[in-house]
């Protein structure tokens, strides 16, 4: 992240739409090359971790211990794991060090991202480690649907999709027993999206509408649990500064939600 000495307030503007909020501040992101250079530097670390059996640090791990957790206690022999927005596959390198090798072998990890963020996971991370058939990339959404997904997991990602609803609508519709949400941007606003200040450059990010949000899972799942995200953001745990905003658009935390599929 940013050095928060740079600047106050992590999110700028309220727009209507993605696209919006995309030619009004005319960058993207994900195809920055500075972006793929710090994803470089991270894979690097992180790699080095575990190669070297050393603990990865607490911050690549602030998403994904729920996940671990729900691997944890999954009773079947083999899971299959989608992980939306999964990135480089920093949630896989989480379960290479919580779990044996036995375990591994009997999980198939699945990510879905963009192009160039997958192919920096396949050259940078899989190759490195040598990881063969038991961790797969994806860049087309009609790849995912071959697949029956014991656990879907978006670690901090819906956010970040330019139609969160359209996205959402595809995930309940491969009928996982489980989707885990982590550090999820609810409000009780109509829809928008704003500015995030993220590295040198800004990315558009949305917050969602929570009863929408909410009654899309509507006789098909339940919601399990919901409690606040712990998300580090300029060095604070949790916390979430929109004075910037007027009121009725800010948020003073994300939340992790768990939804169970409801029994036939």
């Amino acid at each position: 992240m940013l050095n928060k000495k740079y600047f106050k307030y992590i999110y700028t503007g309220i727009y209507d739409s993605y696209n919006i909020c995309l030619k009004k501040n005319n960058f993207l992101f994900y195809h920055h090359n500075i972006y793929e250079n710090k994803q470089k530097k991270i894979i690097d670390k992180v790699s080095k971790n575990i190669l070297s059996k050393k603990l990865i640090e607490p911050f690549y791990k602030q998403h994904t211990q729920y996940l671990i957790n729900a691997i944890s206690i999954n009773k079947k022999d083999k899971i299959n794991i989608l992980d939306i927005g999964g990135g480089w596959g920093v949630g896989y390198a989480n379960c290479i060090e919580a779990f044996n090798k036995k375990k591994l072998l009997n999980l198939n990890y699945h990510i879905y991202d963009l192009k160039n963020v997958c192919a920096i996971g396949e050259k940078f991370f899989k190759k490195r480690l040598g990881l063969k058939k038991n961790l797969k990339y994806h860049d087309n959404l009609e790849q995912l649907e071959s697949t029956k997904y014991d656990i879907i997991f978006l670690g901090s990602s819906l956010q970040y999709f330019s139609d969160p609803f359209k996205i959402l609508k595809k995930i309940i519709k491969l009928n996982s027993p489980l989707i885990i949400f982590i550090d999820t941007y609810l409000t009780d606003t109509k829809t928008f999206f704003t500015k995030q200040k993220y590295y040198e450059v800004g990315v558009p990010h949305s917050f969602i509408n929570k009863k929408e949000f909410l009654l899309s899972f509507k006789n098909k799942y339940r919601l399990e649990s919901i409690t606040n995200s712990h998300t580090t953001r300029l060095g604070k745990i949790g916390e979430i500064n929109m004075n910037n905003f007027k009121k009725k658009y800010r948020i003073k935390n994300s939340l992790n939600l768990i939804f169970k599929k409801n029994a036939k």
